[in-house]
């Protein structure tokens, strides 16, 4: 059974995106297993996994919004 608290908690995300002037960002399926392991490493006070993850697919959305692949 799914809560909702990891689709409540990137709707978050990219609206503290947006607010700050970036895109709408997707965490890939393929990252799924790095994004789980980051998100507990955050829940642990260490947030370099997470914020290079986050930093990654905010510059995959910035690439296609530039018109890149």
């Amino acid at each position: 059974m799914f809560d909702g608290n990891g689709r409540t908690g990137r709707l978050l995300l990219n609206w503290q995106l947006l607010h700050a002037g970036f895109p709408l960002t997707v965490i890939q399926v393929e990252d799924r297993a790095r994004y789980l392991g980051a998100l507990d490493q955050g829940h642990l006070g260490q947030l370099l996994d997470l914020q290079t993850l986050v930093a990654g697919a905010v510059e995959r959305s910035l690439d296609l919004a530039r018109g890149g692949k």
